[in-house]
């Protein structure tokens, strides 16, 4: 599925004329609008279909009256580029210089920033069987500040280790069950390496396009298992 990067930071619908859009339509919209406001995490590919109607929306402001900004008054897209692995096509994105998404997908547009050559760079060797640090790599997750210290904690995991879920927990606070959702939801799987993170009896979940079955590959790969 193609993916999308891109990042909205502000999203209203403006004040129009009188009987320039239906009242009831607008009153919608604006809860949608807010609701997407609240939820703007990415959310791999569904954020192309998401994108695909906001874009559309803003096609259609000059008639309705609304308005979709970012910082700078306009949607704008982020700098992604896109690999081959054993899992399919990753696609990383990048925002003001920081790795901010990997998702499962080719993304449509592509651009070969010195960052997003670097992480493609590193990817490659990793996949081929060497013992990179992703964590030369400079990243910016989108999440609540309890999710950014269980993804931090992540990032200290070495090549080739595991911890468990209760190690986590124990580290950032929570419990291993509130650990395993800020894992799932990491936004930027293998170079934030959630794979590295299983259960005591068991290897847990995985967030993954191919499920449990990558993160078996990806620990084998790094002879864990």
């Amino acid at each position: 599925m193609i993916t999308e990067a891109f990042r909205i930071t502000s999203c209203r619908v403006s004040d129009t004329k009188k009987g320039s859009f239906p009242t009831h339509y607008r009153v919608l919209l604006e809860s949608l609008l807010k609701r997407y406001n609240m939820f703007i995490l990415h959310i791999g590919a569904m954020r192309y279909a998401i994108f695909a109607w906001l874009k559309s929306l803003a096609l259609y402001g000059n008639a309705a009256g609304l308005t979709v900004l970012s910082g700078s008054g306009t949607v704008s897209f982020m700098p992604q580029l896109s690999c081959h692995s054993p899992f399919g096509a990753l696609t990383i994105s990048e925002d003001e210089g920081q790795i901010v998404a990997l998702d499962w997908g080719w993304g449509r547009d592509q651009e070969e920033t010195p960052l997003l050559l670097k992480a493609r760079d590193l990817l490659e060797r990793y996949f081929d069987g060497e013992s990179v640090d992703f964590d030369t790599l400079p990243y910016r997750p989108y999440g609540t500040p309890y999710r950014q210290k269980v993804w931090d904690a992540l990032r200290r995991i070495p090549y080739g280790k595991t911890r468990t879920y209760a190690d986590i927990a124990a580290e950032v606070g929570g419990s291993a069950r509130s650990v395993g959702g800020a894992v799932g939801a990491n936004p930027i799987p293998i170079l934030i390496p959630c794979h590295r993170v299983v259960g005591r009896a068991g290897l847990g979940g995985y967030s993954g396009l191919g499920g449990i079955a990558d993160k078996h590959a990806m620990l084998h790969l790094e002879g864990v298992l």
